[in-house]
């Protein structure tokens, strides 16, 4: 049986990977630079009506999808996230705390997350931490928190430490234990 996590560890950079329509029982690490990963309502608008999902239900597991210190250009548009013990989608440095700080070198470049539902996590929804260029447009973030042990838990995003140029536009927040976002 294949899964995201075998395709990521064949691509090479600026790979784009479709995901078909589908669960997948698993987390993703995309340490890949310039990976994409499009799901089935990849550029659909919270608004309009999506089609079927291609869904990872991270059930058990620590995140939905992290993006490791150092990797950048990542895209992940268009997936279904759901119900994993901590973060939906985690991008950021050991070293993020909540005060600011400038990004270094060695952390995250233009990571976009787009037209995804995210929903059931433990802790927060979208955690970006120490990141040049963040965009975060479209997505749907419902029901996060109230079962992680993070501090800053229970929030749509969550954004720490010293993010740069950072667009947050036109996401549905809904049912979130803490907050839709936290800055």
């Amino acid at each position: 049986t294949s899964t995201i996590q075998d395709a990521i560890d064949y691509a090479a950079t600026d790979a784009n990977i479709k995901v078909d329509t589908g669960t997948y029982d698993e987390s993703v690490t995309v340490n890949v630079d310039g990976l994409t990963l499009e799901g089935p309502n990849a550029g659909v608008g919270i608004d309009e009506t999506r089609s079927s999902e291609a869904t990872i239900d991270a059930s058990g597991n620590a995140h939905g999808i992290e993006i490791p210190v150092g990797v950048s250009g990542v895209t992940i548009n268009g997936l279904s996230i759901s119900d994993s013990n901590g973060q939906g989608i985690i991008a950021k440095t050991e070293s993020s705390s909540p005060e600011p700080s400038e990004p270094s070198a060695d952390n995250h470049d233009n990571i976009e997350i787009r037209s995804n539902v995210l929903s059931g996590h433990g802790d927060n929804g979208i955690y970006v931490g120490d990141t040049n260029s963040v965009t975060i447009v479209g997505n749907a973030l419902q029901n996060n928190g109230g079962d992680g042990d993070f501090d800053n838990a229970g929030n749509g995003v969550l954004l720490v430490g010293g993010n740069k140029d950072v667009t947050i536009n036109n996401n549905n927040f809904d049912a979130n234990v803490d907050s839709g976002l936290y800055l």
